[in-house]
């Protein structure tokens, strides 16, 4: 960890270098690193000295960039300083000349862990990735100070809007590490019998084959739990897929309110599960879904590397499961919607 430390210290500013700088405040938090540790890190980190004001007891701490620590009554005029506004606790960085680009973000995570590590100190700091964090950050009923608390102690920041994704339980170790490998910031839990995963940004191209994932909408991270329950809804739809509440327009309306025994109910619903029960129903599902996807046989057949008559096939094996015409405008969104409440359907089932 030292030597990754120092390493951090011969590098330019870039997104790369930034993740890493974020990366290595965590494992501090991870690693139980004590306040003076932290402080230390800011020193090496931005090769400057630096200073932290823990609220319980008023008093600066200086440290030098030779690692000598004094007591002093307040950081210099010219320091760039980060005050956290609930806990109070105040850090900064003290440089000659002008900031260098990555002070911003070495200040943030300076912060944030050497908050962890006074309330741990004082025996009641939560785990970093303690899942009740995830809980309080999307509960209705959480308050903007506890709610800004948990964000910060996740590394997550209340004023950056976040976005929520939710797959079936047991996902969220995974897909964590599919987004934090691909430089993104991202915290999950697993709650119930889905995973949450809070990120921020657009982060579909960065996770890779996690099977169904729904997406929720990016929101303040005061209204989390809207998110939540958008990438809720969202996983209803993904059979196997990546599915965004931001793209399913009408059908956000359906997957919130329709229940599971009514979708269950539907002749189309049925039948589209019984196809589903043999290999050669399930191609001609899989046909079906790409017709619906790229609206003529010839692109379909295209898309899935199938010959026109072999699509053409499969396709009237459908029709016949469903009994109508689906190579029409008005039969592919009927089997379009058949196909999305079946989806919901199965996803559900126990």
């Amino acid at each position: 960890m030292q030597g990754l430390l120092l390493r951090l210290a011969e590098l330019d500013a870039d997104a790369e270098n930034a993740v890493r700088v974020i990366a290595y405040f965590d494992e501090l938090v991870r690693h139980h690193a004590d306040a003076v540790t932290v402080l230390r890190a800011a020193v090496v980190v931005a090769r400057c000295p630096a200073g932290l004001r823990d609220p319980a007891d008023g008093q600066h701490l200086r440290m030098a960039t030779d690692g000598r620590r004094t007591r002093i009554e307040a950081p210099p005029p010219t320091a760039a300083t980060r005050t956290l506004d609930e806990s109070g606790l105040l850090v900064w960085l003290e440089r000659d000349g002008a900031p260098q680009p990555l002070d911003a973000i070495i200040l943030e995570r300076f912060a944030v862990a050497a908050e962890v590590a006074v309330d741990r100190a004082r025996g009641h700091a939560p785990a970093i990735d303690d899942p009740a964090l995830v809980e309080l950050v999307l509960a209705a009923g959480t308050g903007p100070a506890e709610r800004g608390r948990a964000l910060r102690l996740l590394g997550l920041r209340p004023d950056v809007p976040l976005r929520v994704l939710a797959a079936p339980g047991g996902a969220a170790e995974r897909i964590v590490k599919d987004l934090v490998r691909a430089g993104r910031l991202a915290r999950g839990a697993e709650l119930g019998d889905a995973a949450a995963v809070l990120t921020t940004g657009a982060p579909l191209a960065d996770v890779g084959d996690v099977g169904p994932l729904g997406v929720g909408p990016a929101v303040p991270p005061d209204a989390a739990g809207r998110s939540w329950a958008g990438a809720r809804a969202a996983l209803r739809l993904a059979s196997g897929t990546v599915v965004v509440w931001d793209d399913l327009g009408p059908l956000a309306l359906v997957a919130e309110h329709v229940p599971d025994s009514a979708i269950g109910d539907l002749e189309e619903v049925r039948r589209l599960e019984a196809l589903a029960g043999t290999a050669p129903g399930r191609e001609a599902i899989a046909a079906l879904e790409a017709l619906c996807a790229h609206g003529s046989l010839r692109r379909a057949a295209e898309a899935v590397h199938l010959h026109h008559s072999s699509m053409a096939a499969r396709i009237a094996r459908a029709q016949a499961a469903l009994g109508y015409v689906v190579d029409a405008p008005a039969g592919r969104q009927r089997a379009y919607l058949a196909l999305r409440l079946w989806s919901m359907w199965r996803a559900r089932r126990p």
